[in-house]
């Protein structure tokens, strides 16, 4: 071989290696590419996780005042509770008062007032027998004011009852 086909095989091979030189440049250049954008990738999703932290560090803050809301509506449910059973003893307490009430009207109460009747009708007749009224109109009148003034009496009691029961 002569020196001047050593030197076509250098330069051949000189030039082989240039294009593989080149090659490799440029796939270096593409790696250098890729990592570039696998880093923004990177920066990108660590925004998100951070983003994402941000919003689960909400998220858990509004379960905490959703815990504490609901511990406070538990509570007032608990004192409102409370509150129905002291208003249903106290209708109790004013339903045995009412009912107490009422017998002693009808026990003590009418049989009074059935006796006055009765002994006032007798004074009535005593006196017209007395006196002699000519007038049983006038009887009449006495004895529906007197009835009238005891169921003015008896009503204003009831009403006086009604308003301590409301």
């Amino acid at each position: 071989m002569t020196d001047s086909e050593k030197l076509d095989l250098i330069l051949s091979e000189l030039v082989s290696i240039k294009q593989e030189q080149v090659a490799m440049k440029n796939e270096q250049t593409a790696m250098k590419n890729e990592q570039t954008t696998m880093r923004n990738e990177q920066a990108t999703m660590m925004n998100e996780m951070i983003s994402v932290k941000s919003t689960l560090s909400n998220v858990e803050e509004k379960v905490t005042n959703l815990e504490t809301k609901v511990t406070n509506v538990e509570e007032t449910v608990t004192n409102l509770e409370t509150k129905v059973t002291n208003i249903e003893e106290t209708v109790t307490n004013l339903e045995t008062k009412v009912t107490d009430t009422r017998l002693h009207l009808e026990n003590i109460t009418d049989k009074s007032i059935s006796l006055l009747a009765e002994n006032h009708i007798t004074l009535i007749s005593k006196l017209n027998q007395t006196v002699k009224v000519a007038d049983k109109d006038l009887i009449n009148e006495m004895k529906m004011l007197y009835l009238t003034e005891k169921v003015e009496l008896l009503e204003k009691e009831i009403a006086d009852i009604k308003n301590k029961i409301a």
